[in-house]
């Protein structure tokens, strides 16, 4: 039994220091401790306040985090905060008030309690990892100014739910940026170009130990500043790549509730200037059954009084270049001046073809698949890439397992990709050409830019968006605007995402194709009508 007077001094110096960092003024203590055995699998793992007493659980945390935790939260509910801000801030402080190993594994415990926090269909986040990843960038005061911003809130009589408390920290979470020097950026161009290369090879290929570069992998990857993808090329499965462009009306109903529903919905963005109010991503399976489906749906959309455009896409690529990431002053620095005019000399002199380009045709595989082969493919969707992770999740032998990973990857149905985040890339700007030879062109300028996603549609139109550093998109549209008035170009929000599962009850094993989720179609025809 944890003694009574123990807790009480760790409390006690938690609340001097509530009010020293925070202003905050401390609360009673807990009157009694009592425990219990089972394990809580959510935000307050490890114990809770319940009418005046703390209920330590069967979790094997710190006390003093757990202490920690409970007093923040007490004080934080007297300030009338909504229900999730309080459980992260006072997760993320019981996190600070420990140490080392302690504070590493209190983020691991509270990720794998947490995880992936819901807040509506198509809005969710990861608390663990957004706090634990300004912790890395910004230390102990990262915390102290986003719990006095939430503060000032409540005093200056804003509201504060638990939906724009989420929309706040998710918009402040893109644009939490560090800076990186040399040897960081050549490691990652390296993983990018060969993803599947080793850490032996790497140490070799940019002159530092392997030690240093193990090290330096595991640091950016635990902070959730580089990430490691194992994906599924969609393409490759038979499902396509389609975007709507949703315009603007009249009316009062968001046009996100028209596709909230939608079995194909994988994502969407609000698009903050001219006429058209969202993109839309969806990824339909190849039968005629759902691309009718699409179709209608925009009839129905048409006849709500909003345009809208369909994008179905057959050559994507994904360019990264951080041909301008000043390593000295740590942030972008993109010469939009010199490169307007490269773009007019590219379109002008005819060298879109000889400039090296990243995109691949969207190309269906040969390989014959099975349910097994899509039971995999659906654990490697949520993340689990692992031998001994599928082949627990999944009750197979571990030979079998390894045989159908290396068969999947083999064959391009796995992919590896490798990405840098929170490099100061906070806009994001979107580009529709019509014209074919001047889309060839704009594909071949953007090469240079930080990051692009460059797809065209199967009659050579190019729609593409870019990330860019701050006043990017200013200098992205007068480079544009230099060559051509014809082209269509936007500023984005961030990518709200679906909570999906990969597909794989669709998948027809005897026809080696998808079935048409008809059932879930009438039901999202019933909800936008």
């Amino acid at each position: 039994m944890t003694n009574l007077g123990t807790m009480r001094v760790i409390w006690e110096g938690v609340g001097e220091e509530l009010k020293e960092r925070f202003g905050l003024e401390p609360a009673r203590p807990p009157e009694e401790i009592r425990s219990n055995k089972e394990e809580r699998k959510n935000a307050w793992f490890g114990g809770r306040i319940s009418k005046g007493v703390l209920v330590l659980d069967g979790h094997d945390v710190p006390l003093d985090g757990v202490v920690a935790r409970s007093h923040m939260a007490t004080v934080l509910r007297r300030k009338r905060l909504c229900s999730q801000c309080i459980e992260d801030l006072s997760n993320a402080y019981a996190a600070q008030y420990l140490e080392g190993e302690q504070q590493s594994d209190w983020f691991g415990i509270w990720n794998k309690c947490v995880g992936r926090r819901d807040t509506e269909k198509i809005r969710n986040y990861y608390p663990a990892e957004m706090f634990r990843l300004l912790q890395y960038l910004q230390g102990d005061r990262g915390l102290e100014d986003m719990t006095r911003q939430f503060l000032k809130w409540k005093q200056s009589g804003l509201r504060l739910t638990d939906e724009n408390y989420v929309t706040h920290i998710s918009e402040d979470f893109r644009r939490w940026s560090r800076k990186f020097d040399a040897t960081e950026i050549q490691m990652v161009e390296h993983l990018m170009e060969e993803p599947s290369i080793t850490m032996r090879e790497l140490a070799e290929h940019i002159g530092v130990s392997y030690k240093w570069v193990s090290r330096k992998k595991n640091e950016l990857l635990d902070n959730y500043v580089l990430y490691r993808q194992d994906f599924v090329p969609y393409s490759k499965v038979g499902i396509h790549f389609v975007f709507l462009l949703i315009g603007k009306d009249e009316g009062t109903t968001d046009p996100v509730d028209y596709i909230v529903d939608c079995p194909f919905f994988l994502s969407y963005r609000r698009i903050l200037s001219g006429e058209w109010n969202l993109l839309v991503l969806l990824t339909v399976p190849e039968n005629q059954k759902s691309m009718r489906a699409v179709d209608e749906f925009m009839k129905i959309i048409r006849r709500s009084g909003r345009r809208v455009q369909l994008f179905d896409t057959a050559v994507a690529g994904y360019p990264r270049c951080y041909d301008f990431y000043s390593i000295k002053q740590g942030r972008w620095e993109i010469p939009w001046d010199i490169l307007k005019h490269e773009l007019v000399r590219i379109h002008s002199d005819g060298l879109a073809d000889i400039i090296p380009r990243t995109e691949k045709p969207m190309k269906r595989t040969d390989l014959t698949l099975d349910q097994l082969d899509m039971e995999i493919l659906a654990q490697v969707f949520k993340g689990n890439t692992s031998v001994r992770t599928i082949r627990k999740e999944l009750h197979i032998g571990q030979n079998r397992a390894q045989e159908r990973l290396k068969r999947l990857k083999e064959n391009g149905l796995i992919e590896r990709r490798w990405s840098l985040r929170h490099i100061g890339l906070n806009e994001c700007v979107y580009l529709i050409c019509h014209h074919l030879d001047l889309s060839q062109s704009i594909a071949s300028w953007v090469q240079r830019l930080p990051y692009c996603q460059v797809q065209f549609t199967t009659d050579g139109k190019l729609i593409l968006a870019a990330d860019l550093p701050e006043a990017g998109a200013y200098g992205f549209a007068r480079s544009i605007n230099l060559l051509s008035n014809e082209v269509m170009t936007g500023i984005l929000g961030h990518s709200i995402t679906a909570n999906i599962e990969f597909p794989k009850s669709l998948w027809d094993e005897e026809a080696q194709g998808w079935l048409c989720p008809e059932e879930s179609i009438r039901k999202w025809f019933m909800s936008v009508q």
